[in-house]
């Protein structure tokens, strides 16, 4: 289930935004859009600068130690509580 449109639609009242479905759709669709394009050009310019191969080793490292770290913390149990 995705929770950002639960979140977006929520009322302030209840800790949302309180947004309608045009509000929403301009948010995701605009400036979604406008955020992608410079992002992806950023990436690029990125990546030929150090090289798709280093690159995607270092980005690799970086996800796999968040990953490692969750596995450490949750112990031997494996996440399971007796």
């Amino acid at each position: 289930m995705k929770i950002v449109p639960l979140f977006l639609k929520a009322d302030r009242a209840t800790g949302g935004l309180g947004l309608n479905e045009k509000e929403i759709g301009l948010y995701y669709g605009i400036y979604g859009a406008a955020a992608f394009v410079p992002g992806s050009l950023l990436a690029g310019y990125y990546i030929s600068a150090r090289g798709l191969k280093k690159t995607l080793f270092s980005l690799c490292c970086h996800t796999g130690r968040g990953a490692r770290g969750r596995i450490l913390r949750r112990g031997r149990h494996g996440g399971r509580r007796s």
